[in-house]
């Protein structure tokens, strides 16, 4: 039995390969094979312990077993910086997470999309969490703050540019 012990997390697993024989090294055509591919047996997350179980026969004598595993480093989850905008500014798409490919999630969030008249006023964390296909996964939040320039003051004309509020005085 040959056991992977896949740790740290943050890594995967691209290329496994077991050689069971009497020869101290593969061969083919008289020529060692010690290449990746020559004797796959699988692939899977570096965050589990997985088993493969080979039975050997056929062989008696000194028995030599080589494994071999490839492992990669998951792409680090990173989400783009704060943001300010207005309550009254149209829906916006979300973008700017890496690596591409995973979900935004959060109040008012909806295909990817931030509605900020429907979050309303106030500070809204939004998540963005990623699911490679070779495994790795994680997530990272930012925030999206809406705010409401309308003073009610009818002596000055509010206006609100990117989330930040002027209030001009009406001559």
């Amino acid at each position: 039995t040959v056991t992977y012990t896949m740790l740290p997390t943050g890594y995967y697993l691209s290329d496994a390969h077991l050689y069971v024989g009497n020869a101290l090294l593969p061969s083919r055509g008289g020529k060692y094979i010690v290449s990746p591919g020559s004797f796959p047996i699988g692939s899977g997350s570096l965050t589990e312990t997985t088993t493969w179980t080979v039975s050997v026969e056929g062989l008696s004598g000194t028995i030599y077993v080589a494994a071999h595993a490839v492992a990669c480093e998951c792409p680090e989850v990173t989400c783009p910086p704060d943001k300010l905008l207005c309550l009254d500014a149209a829906p916006v798409l979300l973008e700017g997470a890496m690596p591409a490919g995973g979900v935004y999630s959060g109040a008012s969030v909806v295909g990817g999309v931030f509605n900020p008249a429907a979050a309303g006023t106030g500070a809204h964390v939004i998540t963005y969490a990623y699911q490679g296909a070779d495994g790795c996964s994680g997530n990272c939040t930012f925030t999206i703050t809406v705010v409401d320039c309308e003073d009610g003051d009818a002596c000055t004309t509010d206006t609100c540019i990117n989330g930040v509020c002027s209030h001009t005085p009406v001559n």
